[in-house]
């Protein structure tokens, strides 16, 4: 259950790379991509598992505030996908990390995320960061910090 958990927070700081672009594009004109560099930061808890994969989900806060849906799957290594919900729309992305501590109730990770698509603003985004947190594995509480940059 560890290895499951600390899946999740790898998965859910892949959202929170960047800050939420800036207002749509005009009627009929072309927009060029934007970057943004930004941290966000996110605390998960379990929703459902079924053998190793889990679902988790929670507030993220920082340049991309919203709501995070991450599903994941734990093995050889943590990887899984996520969803954040925002007042401008969904990123989509990916990610995966690994432990740095081995033991005790506190365990503490690092990983990368990608940021993969997403509607609304996000339509298009791309972009690449890294996570860094800490997991509980007495009560399965995910607690990270992602930094990174997104184009949209």
């Amino acid at each position: 259950m560890r290895s499951i958990r600390l899946l999740g927070v790898a998965l859910l700081a892949l959202p929170l790379l960047a800050p939420a672009p800036a207002a749509s594009a005009a009627r009929g004109r072309a927009v060029a991509s934007r970057s943004f560099s930004g941290y966000d930061n996110a605390t998960l808890h379990l929703i459902h598992a079924s053998g190793a994969t889990l679902v988790e989900e929670g507030p993220a806060s920082g340049n991309l505030p919203g709501h995070v849906h991450a599903v994941l799957y734990v093995g050889t290594t943590f990887h899984g996908t996520f969803t954040i919900y925002t007042s401008h729309g969904e990123l989509y992305g990916r990610g995966s990390a690994r432990l740095h501590n081995g033991g005790g109730a506190i365990e503490t990770f690092s990983g990368v995320a990608e940021a993969t698509g997403g509607s609304g603003q996000f339509r298009g985004a791309h972009g690449r960061g890294r996570l860094y947190g800490s997991f509980n594995r007495h009560t399965y509480r995910i607690v990270l910090q992602t930094r990174g940059t997104l184009q949209t």
